[in-house]
């Protein structure tokens, strides 16, 4: 039998490095290469409009509660309502964009909205309010898990 010198370890190298290279760009192409966000340039000009938004919380985060009753309904409380409200309300799923929801933000006569999530998949969803009130900006992510 033949002894394998140097060289024939160099080229089985080679051979299992390429083969792995081969397996990974395969493995890579039937990957979803999506954008989080579609304009995710002009998020980012928006930024220091976030940051504000987010701070009227932090000063007053009693404004806003969630209160998830099991698997089924998430009710979004808020406080203080001075005079009228309007903003929009986005069901974000990490995991996948198409799934993604949005609608705007209707009090009932408790100062709620009240969301059915039967429909939803179960895992981790982020439940984004942002909302003005009197001219003034507020910004609230809640993690929900389903």
């Amino acid at each position: 039998m033949k002894k394998l010198h140097a060289g024939h370890y160099i080229a089985i190298f080679f051979v299992f490095f390429i083969s792995f290279l081969v397996t990974a760009l395969i493995a890579s192409r039937k990957q979803d290469h999506y954008l989080v966000a579609e304009n995710y340039y002009d998020l980012d000009l928006q930024y220091q409009q976030r940051m504000v938004a987010k701070n009227n919380i932090a000063r007053n985060p009693e404004k806003i509660r969630l209160a998830q009753n099991g698997e089924k309904i998430v009710q979004i409380f808020i406080n203080d309502v001075q005079s009228n409200i309007n903003g929009i309300i986005k069901l974000y799923r990490p995991s996948d964009k198409t799934k993604d929801q949005s609608f705007a933000l209707e009090l009932d006569s408790e100062n709620k909205i009240t969301i059915p999530t039967e429909h939803l998949e179960s895992g981790r969803w982020i439940l984004i309010v942002d909302w003005s009130e009197s001219n003034e900006p507020y910004y609230k992510e809640f993690n929900i898990f389903l």
